[in-house]
């Protein structure tokens, strides 16, 4: 089982914007709202171009074995993030916009398979919930799931959202959907694994490590995490480390950094990791991100970095 597999204030001003999901922001330097996600042999992130852009325009990035990254969508839009969900062998993509004419966030849903162009399923609409910050996942062509904190809804085309029932005992930030019709759920220090009922499959507590006290921007949370095969992997900010929980109950650290880097966002691919850090320097200078995909023979491939 594959994790992210098949299955603001405008960030133009943001270092890190977890809005739903963290429901926190810091207006020094640009960098993008989004997230990593593979699709098959495909591996997409979002990100800006150029990275040190002004404007914020959005684009998506793709990968795969044998070929330098490229871009595959730029947004036409100043102040603009993409947000991304696979399924199957397809990825929904929402593209969001910030008007300052009316200090509004709009957002549309798209639709594609790797190699094709994206479709619109939803055309622009107000967005103020910033619908996708906290993951989200399609029902269907017409019903969209996302967490914002502290729950997870559901909204039908045209409608408003209303809770979408997962039961857990702590306010959700986050959620990732697997394959199987599984879901991740991430609180502030704990996550679990539920099935399309709700019912719990698996459960992490203690996610973060009370006795860290010098986490950048003082977060010491747990920004991303994908599973598979009981084995939950997880870019822990707050220690600036990239982690492993075995199904006994044993964690590993696979990687840990020194400032000014920090993780960001990790999936699975296959029996390989995908890992993505930046490099933050508070001098108004953009984040300077890397990609590296570790294999499980433990070799580390560089992917992507500027």
């Amino acid at each position: 089982m594959n994790g992210h597999n098949s299955t603001y204030r405008p960030a133009v001003l943001a270092v890190i914007l977890l809005g739903l999901s963290g429901v926190w922001s810091v207006h020094t330097s640009a960098h993008p709202t989004g997230n990593l996600v593979v699709l098959g042999e495909h591996i997409y992130w979002s990100y800006i171009d150029p990275i040190d852009d002004p404007d914020h325009l959005a684009c998506i990035m793709t990968w795969t074995e044998g070929a330098p990254p490229r871009i595959m969508l730029r947004s036409e839009f100043p102040a603009s993030d993409y947000l991304l969900a696979p399924h199957n062998d397809e990825l929904y993509i929402i593209e969001r916009r910030f008007v300052h004419t009316d200090e509004t966030f709009y957002c549309r849903i798209l639709k594609m398979k790797a190699g094709e162009s994206p479709t619109v399923l939803w055309d622009w609409f107000a967005d103020e919930w910033r619908i996708g910050e906290g993951g989200f996942f399609m029902a269907s062509d017409r019903q969209i799931v996302f967490a914002r904190y502290p729950g997870v809804y559901t909204l039908e085309k045209g409608g408003t959202p209303v809770p979408y029932p997962f039961i857990v005992p702590q306010p959700i930030r986050k959620l990732w959907r697997l394959a199987r019709e599984q879901t991740l759920l991430l609180s502030a220090n704990a996550c679990w694994l539920v099935d399309a009922e709700g019912t719990v499959l698996e459960h992490w507590s203690g996610l973060v490590d009370p006795t860290v006290s010098d986490a950048t921007l003082n977060r010491n949370d747990t920004f991303d995490v994908d599973y598979r095969d009981g084995v939950l992997l997880l870019a822990y900010w707050g220690k600036r480390t990239f982690e492993v929980i075995f199904p006994d109950g044993r964690r590993r650290t696979l990687a840990e950094m020194k400032a000014p880097d920090v993780p960001h966002w990790v999936a699975y691919r296959r029996e390989s990791m995908l890992l993505f850090s930046s490099r933050l320097v508070f001098d108004g200078s953009p984040p300077r991100p890397r990609l590296v995909l570790r294999t499980p023979d433990d070799e580390r491939i560089e992917v992507w970095r500027e």
